[in-house]
C-alpha cells in the first residue's frame, strides 16, 4: 500500500508536502508572524 499516482490523494499529499517545504515549517511561519505583529522583526 502507499500513494499511487492513479489516485487524487497522492497529488493532494504531494502538493501539501511541497507547500510546507517551500514556504517553511509551520513553526517558523508562526515565529515570523508573531514578530511582525509585535514589531520585533529585524530588518
Amino acid at each position: 500500500y502507499g500513494y499511487s499516482k492513479e489516485y487524487d490523494v497522492e497529488r493532494y499529499y504531494r502538493d501539501a508536502r511541497v507547500g510546507t517545504i517551500y514556504e517553511g515549517t509551520s513553526e517558523a511561519q508562526k515565529i515570523v508572524i508573531s514578530r511582525l505583529l509585535t514589531g520585533r522583526m529585524r530588518t
